[in-house]
């Protein structure tokens, strides 16, 4: 298990990296090269092949990132991916989240700019065999349906499809659960049933359906 950055308290932003051994129940520093990145906290991260990818977060409630670094297990260091400037790119912001389908990475929502209240709900994809060629912007289909951002965001990657629950526009949160399929860029809604993957099914009500929510976590089993 792995943990980098956040925050102490009040503006005092972590840099640091953990990796928790579940065998011998201790946990190791590692990854403190000069490369690493910046203290920051509400950034988002995912594993892909032996690699460890970072991008933005916020180090104060006026500072954001949108760098992308990854840090190489083999190698034992971070790199940190120079991409082309892009003004459709991301914008620098915090409490997004990160997804990486095949070798294209994701980015959805979070917030940013001073004091931290303006909210998005873009999406853009990196290929990461081809990062010179910069991040895209996603125009996707039925976007009404789009979750609104959260501080932070939360979802789970599964089968090809990106599933969020709850989210936060500035004014109230939501209990709605949608779906990004990075196949036909449209997001779907799933006010009752919906398939987690072969001949597994979850059916709710409104007795059982969790209440409106942002800040929680989501996890496949």
């Amino acid at each position: 298990m792995y943990v980098h950055g956040g925050n102490m308290d009040k503006f005092s932003a972590l840099d640091d990296f953990y990796v928790f051994d579940f065998g011998t129940k201790v946990w190791k520093l590692i990854g403190q090269d000069e490369n690493r990145p910046p203290s920051r906290y509400f950034h988002s991260g995912a594993i892909k092949d032996n690699r460890f990818y970072v991008f933005g977060g916020a180090k104060t409630n006026s500072l954001y990132y949108n760098d992308l670094f990854y840090y190489d297990f083999d190698l034992r260091k971070w790199f940190k991916i120079e991409i082309p400037s892009n003004p459709e790119g991301p914008q620098p912001c915090a409490g997004h989240v990160m997804f990486i389908d095949k070798q294209q990475l994701y980015i959805y929502g979070g917030f940013g700019e001073k004091g931290g209240y303006t909210f998005w709900n873009d999406i853009f994809a990196i290929h990461l065999e081809k990062t010179n060629t910069g991040w895209k912007k996603i125009e996707y289909q039925n976007g009404e349906l789009a979750p609104p951002s959260a501080r932070p965001l939360t979802g789970e990657l599964i089968d090809g499809k990106f599933l969020v629950f709850g989210g936060y526009d500035s004014k109230v949160p939501t209990a709605k659960l949608v779906s990004f399929d990075t196949q036909t860029s449209s997001w779907n809604n799933h006010p009752m049933w919906f398939v987690l993957g072969d001949n597994v099914s979850v059916t709710s009500s409104k007795f059982s359906e969790p209440i409106a929510r942002y800040g929680h976590s989501i996890n496949k089993l």
